[in-house]
């Protein structure tokens, strides 16, 4: 399989997708984000059992004219978004495009237009999930069982965002109840209630419909309209892996340096050593974003604080010596 898509498609797609996928490697079913070529889109998807989440990127090229699934790992997903940044525009460049090549063996992502033209990235080809459920389907089951007519609520997901630190604080999980008036009780555990004014906008609101109608048509048929479709079934889970959770701490390494290799990219491209920065462009909690930073300063890519909420000086004028100051985990036996 041989195709071609928009870098920051395809960028968007596993960012927004790859949070669901089940973080540990002894769940070997789960831990993977899909990637199924259809005829005019690369349709993403990863659950975690609780969650799932699904993108749709669009092939601009089917050079083969193959269609079929094929899985990678988060950390595959991390290395690919540390390596391919597009052309950093915002819209869709013409010519900011990835090939993605399957063989029986490798996935080889390569550069065909965008800052680094030709620049490729070869993985070994994740076994096929036989157990990964059929998340476009449970999907589907859930869009058209909504209810459009005063049942949709818009969200800003920074605000709904700010619930979450309840969470952390209660150790309890969020309710969410709707009113009468169209808002949201939130709650969580004993301690704390919240309430969520969802936005109003019907010119939103008719983008919405017009959207969803697009999504049924994208989705595949579901020929059993009623009852609930189980995201996952232990029952039909594959035997774990007894190998698997002894590279749990190196797949987790190799994200971490992933990440850091981002953090360390974005602070000597834009030559500003701002947490808040890493915070916002990476979009992690501002503890991480400080760990990051410390780790820069302790790599020498960036100086230590000058005083209290000022840029750290970025010691390096480019990225080919971060190789050196950031080698990545050494791979186990």
């Amino acid at each position: 399989m041989h195709i071609t898509v928009g870098t920051t498609d395809l960028r968007a797609a596993l960012q927004a997708v790859a949070p669901h996928a089940y973080r540990k490697s002894n769940l070997a079913d789960l831990h993977r984000i899909r990637c199924d070529i259809g005829t005019h889109n690369l349709t993403v998807t990863a659950t975690n059992r609780w969650t799932a989440g699904m993108a749709i990127v669009s092939i601009w090229d089917n050079h083969d004219a193959e269609a079929g699934p094929f899985d990678i790992s988060p950390t595959d997903a991390a290395e690919i978004l540390a390596l391919f940044r597009g052309t950093g525009g915002g819209e869709e460049e013409a010519g900011d495009t990835l090939e993605l090549e399957l063989t029986g063996k490798e996935l080889t992502v390569t550069d065909t237009g965008g800052l680094f033209n030709g620049k490729s990235l070869t993985l070994p080809r994740l076994p096929h999930g036989t157990g990964y459920p059929d998340v476009a389907k449970f999907v589907n089951r859930a869009v058209r069982n909504t209810r459009v007519d005063g049942g949709r609520w818009i969200a800003d997901g920074t605000m709904l965002g700010l619930f979450i630190k309840a969470t952390r604080a209660y150790g309890q999980l969020l309710t969410l109840e709707p009113t009468k008036w169209g808002t949201q009780v939130i709650g969580c555990g004993e301690s704390f209630l919240g309430v969520y004014a969802p936005t109003r906008d019907e010119e939103l609101d008719q983008k919405l419909n017009g959207w969803r109608v697009d999504w049924l048509n994208r989705l595949p048929d579901d020929d059993e309209e009623t009852g609930q479709f189980v995201l996952w079934n232990e029952v039909n889970a594959r035997p774990v892996d007894e190998h698997a959770a002894a590279h749990d701490e190196y797949t987790s390494q190799v994200a971490d340096h992933a990440l850091l290799m981002q953090a360390a990219v974005l602070v000597i491209e834009s030559q500003f050593g701002s947490t808040s920065m890493l915070q916002r462009k990476l979009r992690v909690g501002f503890a991480k974003a400080g760990q990051l930073i410390d780790q820069l300063q302790q790599a020498g890519v960036v100086s230590a604080p000058p005083g209290p909420g000022k840029a750290r000086d970025v010691l390096l004028g480019d990225t080919s010596t971060l190789d050196v100051l950031l080698p990545p985990p050494a791979e186990q036996s």
